[in-house]
């Protein structure tokens, strides 16, 4: 099977990060949790999962260093999880908040297709990305 162009970024962004060992990854999603994860956001109006991020969940589902954080699926973790962190951001339903810092969150702008760096105080934008690739190496300081 030959894994697509962004699959195959992600896979080797995932191997990247697997190498540093300031960074845990967890494992692979479970199909029938993220099932679940994603007919939530759908039944709360949040928009669908970008498929950049369903691809890395296939290989690492959540990531964390020292600083920051990626969510992953967790119904039983609230603070690694994607929904329990969306529901306490209270964004708008065009932005998915995928990950945080003390300083920083990184959304997914549904309506641009982007992802966004934003300051936590003001949320002010600090960064744009055009893919997932990109935004991990920013937030992971790779």
């Amino acid at each position: 099977m030959k894994l697509r162009k962004e699959d195959a970024l992600i896979k080797d962004i995932v191997r990247q990060l697997l190498h540093d060992d300031n960074i845990v990854c967890g494992e692979a999603v479970n199909p029938r949790c993220l099932g679940e994860c994603k007919q939530y956001l759908a039944d709360m109006k949040y928009c669908d999962l970008p498929a950049e991020y369903l691809a890395l969940l296939s290989y690492a589902n959540g990531i964390r260093s020292h600083n920051a954080v990626l969510f992953g699926v967790f119904p039983n973790d609230a603070s690694n999880d994607i929904v329990a962190a969306n529901e306490d951001y209270g964004s708008e339903s065009k932005l998915l908040l995928l990950g945080r810092t003390d300083l920083d969150v990184l959304v997914y702008d549904a309506e641009n297709k982007d992802y966004r760096v934003r300051s936590t105080q003001d949320l002010s934008l600090a960064e744009v990305f055009d893919n997932l690739e990109a935004a991990l190496r920013y937030w992971f300081g790779m």
